[in-house]
């Protein structure tokens, strides 16, 4: 058991007869001695030892007991003769053989002597300051390590600059001279110490002349040849740097484990004296609070109620000074019908039920009146001991409570308003939540266009390329690839594409400017660039033009690239073709001369034709309506007086005529005379058809309203007038044109229009006359409504004619089921 033990352990341990011959010895009491795998283990303890010192050894742990232990420092000898200073433990195995447990006695001194530094510093603390106490620090730390120097930075907790917080005093005092203590300097431009708040880790430099980075030493600053630094290291951040330099002998892994443990007792010590100076800052800060705060304050004993300590605000409230507070107690300032509630919550804080309470009461003044105020109590006690005074914290708030009075007056109306905008807002609310559904709807529909347009733009049809503000092509499309036969690591940047692109160097420079200049064109910001043409040398050899335009935003560049080169080549074949086609124009053109002056002679003889013929229409129409009146007179006074004598005739006969047996004579006559009186009616309506009498009599409204009321009496048609009374007389000619074009409306309404109503308007304003007939029939398309060779579709045109003739304007708007407007304008004029 022993022997594995001992094959295993981390310790350095031998296993020795009494006699002084080893054993075994474990593999870190080799490496303890320095003896490599390939040298031979000792065999006996007098090849480690002096024979002295074997003795001294062998005769100590043969005087042993079972349990007891012998421990001493003695000197080893290692690999090459080398002395090995120990620390030795030996106790018994229990088979009277004996274990020695080896450790070194220089670590354990270092640990010793830094066990008194702490002890040391540990006191100085109490008494020394700060600078003080990190002086005594770094001689601790020169000694300790056998330096000459001693000192330490601070880092600043950007770790960008660092100061010079202290020297050690031997170097203050012997050595060094240099000015700027507490001053900030870069850590980028730092020595050693810099490393070490870089590298996060102890620096040994034994040769500091023969470094390849060292720096310039300051003017004052004492020669170095060995230098050591350690970072002193809280959390994750580099607080400080501590060094020392200049020791006799080379530095040692174990000076810089030494430096550490100082550094970290350092620390320690800090720690302590800036907490010991935030807590004098807190109590000067509580006395500061407790005589100027804005309210009340005061120590109360829990058990008596009676004031201990109170401030000046206190006493102002209740009216007494704090002297004489410092005789009375809080249940002597307390409203009767208060106090059994502050009694409770006292009782209820002893017991350790509440940790505080807050109410509001009322004092009596010293003058008699009522104070109300808002206390607050809690326990005052360190950690780890029971609460021996109460704080009491009271603010008057006597105004408050007579605000509070008139504020629930105003809370009535002001909850009477909230009650009727309640309302407002809730109708507000429903509105605002619409709005925000159509918002998301707009945003849903918003998401839904980027969404196409990014995928627009990945399957654009044209080259496109993306270069940022550096000129570095960031993308270009599959389009760009295909066109030119550069991929993207063909062009990393725009030079490299125009280097490529333009292999004549001069050209090239000419070419590159010119797009820097369309570039810079645009305003800062978003803006366009101007399209402009390039000859580009594509990879396989083939020289295209481009059109290459795009959109600057913020310094990047986004062009599109347009290949027209075919139409470059059709423009050149479309050039010669104009070229060709100017030379015929030419011929042509002469020509044309000859058969525009031809042109011109038939358009002047057409125009002389057509108003010659609008004399005839005009001449026509007038003819027309004299006949009509001239018809209507004869047929009014000849024909129509002739049928009345006739009908006169035949009543006398009648009545004179003797009845004969069967009566058919009277019979015939009575039918004759009906017969007469339908000729008559005939007549009339032919004569009032030809020219009516009320229109020459009584004028245009009145002839439109007589008209109206026979036409609907005849085809049982609804026809309203209106708005007609207040027009003018006005001359024949426009009357009776007016009355036709009302008339020809009338009789297509019957004839095509199916139509259950109809309404004419007649009105004047601004010196012209409107007409209008407006029906709720079929309607019709009014391109079909052109005359025919058979004589039907004259009627539009003869009223367009008719408005033509009298100087107006005429509109149809209508459409298949939409009904039929038609409206005429004239000028109220002769």
């Amino acid at each position: 058991m022993i022997h594995r033990h001992l094959q295993h352990s981390p310790f350095p341990v031998l296993l020795v007869e009494p006699q002084g011959r080893i054993v075994q010895a474990s593999p870190a009491s080799l490496e303890f001695l320095g003896i490599g795998s390939r040298h031979s283990a000792p065999s006996a303890l007098a090849d480690i030892m002096h024979a002295e010192q074997c003795e001294a050894v062998l005769r100590a742990g043969a005087a042993l007991t079972d349990t007891g232990f012998w421990e001493g420092e003695c000197s080893l000898i290692g690999r090459d003769g080398q002395p090995v200073r120990a620390f030795l433990r030996v106790a018994r195995a229990g088979d009277d053989r004996l274990v020695m447990y080896l450790r070194d006695s220089a670590g354990r001194s270092r640990s010793e002597e830094l066990l008194r530094i702490r002890l040391q510093l540990s006191e100085r603390a109490r008494c020394e300051s700060l600078d003080e106490l990190l002086r005594s620090a770094l001689d601790a730390a020169e000694r300790l390590t056998d330096s000459s120097i001693g000192y330490l930075h601070v880092v600043a907790p950007d770790r960008e600059q660092a100061s010079l917080q202290a020297w050690s005093s031997n170097t203050l005092a012997t050595m060094c001279r240099v000015r700027g203590e507490k001053e900030h300097h870069p850590t980028r431009r730092a020595g050693i110490w810099g490393d070490c708040c870089r590298e996060r880790t102890a620096m040994i430099h034994n040769d500091y002349a023969g470094l390849p980075h060292k720096k310039e030493l300051p003017e004052g600053h004492p020669p170095i040849v060995r230098v050591m630094g350690v970072p002193i290291i809280h959390g994750d951040k580099v607080l400080a740097i501590i060094g020392v330099g200049n020791k006799a002998t080379e530095y040692i892994r174990e000076d810089a484990d030494a430096l550490h443990e100082l550094a970290s007792m350092i620390m320690d010590l800090v720690e302590r004296k800036q907490a010991e100076a935030q807590l004098l800052a807190s109590e000067k800060r509580f006395r500061t609070v407790f005589e100027q705060a804005a309210v009340g304050v005061a120590l109360v004993d829990p058990l008596t109620g009676r004031f201990v300590r109170v401030n000046a605000k206190y006493g102002d409230i209740v009216g007494y000074s704090p002297e004489t507070m410092l005789t009375m107690g809080f249940q002597e300032l307390t409203h009767p019908d208060d106090l059994a509630v502050d009694l409770e919550c006292i009782s209820r804080l002893l017991k350790g039920e509440i940790r505080t309470f807050t109410r509001e009461k009322r004092y009596l003044h010293r003058d008699g009146c009522n104070v109300w105020v808002r206390l607050t109590v809690s326990p005052l006690w360190a950690d780890g001991e029971e609460p021996s005074f109460n704080i009491a914290i009271v603010e008057d708030i006597t105004a408050r409570k007579a605000a509070e009075a008139a504020l629930r007056e105003a809370k009535e109306q002001l909850e009477l308003r909230v009650r009727e905008r309640t309302a407002d807002l809730e109708q507000a609310n429903r509105a605002l939540q619409e709005e925000v559904a159509a918002r998301s709807q707009a945003e849903e529909s918003l998401r839904a266009s980027e969404s196409r347009f990014r995928r627009l733009v990945q399957m654009a049809p044209l080259p496109l390329c993306f270069a940022d503000a550096s000129g570095t092509l960031r993308y270009v499309n599959d389009r760009f690839t295909r066109l030119f036969g550069y991929a993207p690591e063909d062009i990393p940047t725009q030079e490299e594409w125009w280097s490529r692109v333009c292999t004549d160097g001069r050209c090239r420079g000419e070419t590159a400017d010119a797009w820097q200049a369309s570039v810079q064109r645009g305003p800062n910001g978003a803006s366009d660039i101007e399209p402009a043409e390039f000859r580009v040398a594509c990879k396989n050899g083939d020289i295209r033009l481009v059109e290459v335009s795009g959109i600057t935003i913020e310094g990047t560049v986004l062009a599109t690239f347009i290949d027209i080169t075919e139409r470059r080549l059709a423009e050149d074949e479309l050039h010669r073709h104009r070229e060709l086609l100017e030379e015929l124009v030419h011929q042509r053109t002469a020509e044309l001369k000859l058969r525009n002056m031809e042109l011109a002679s038939e358009i002047a003889e057409r125009r002389r034709a057509e108003a010659a013929l609008r004399c005839y229409t005009r001449r026509l129409t007038e003819m027309e309506e004299d006949l009509r009146k001239k018809l209507a007179a004869e047929l009014h006074d000849e024909i129509g007086r002739d049928l009345t004598a006739l009908n006169l005739n035949f009543s006398v006969i009648g009545n004179r005529l003797v009845q004969g047996p069967d009566g058919c004579l009277k019979a015939r006559i009575e039918d004759t005379e009906r017969l007469i009186e339908d000729i008559s009616r005939t007549v009339r309506g032919l004569t009032a058809k030809l020219r009516p009498p009320v229109l020459d009599d009584y004028g245009l409204p009145a002839a439109l309203r007589w008209h109206a009321d026979l036409f609907s009496r005849r085809t049982g048609i609804e026809v309203t007038v209106r708005g007609a009374d207040s027009v003018p007389r006005m001359p024949a000619e426009k009357e009776i044109a007016l009355f036709r074009i009302v008339q020809e409306a009338l009789t297509n309404c019957s004839k095509h229009a199916n139509a259950g109503n109809v309404k004419v308007s007649l009105d004047h304003g601004d010196g012209r006359v409107r007409l209008s007939v407006v029906d709720d029939g079929i309607g019709f398309a009014p391109e079909s409504a052109s005359p025919t060779p058979a004589g039907s579709g004259w009627g539009l045109t003869i009223m367009r004619e008719r408005a033509e003739l009298i100087g107006g304007t005429f509109r149809l708007n209508t459409a298949p089921g939409k009904g039929t407007v038609l409206t005429v304008e004239i000028d109220e004029g002769s």
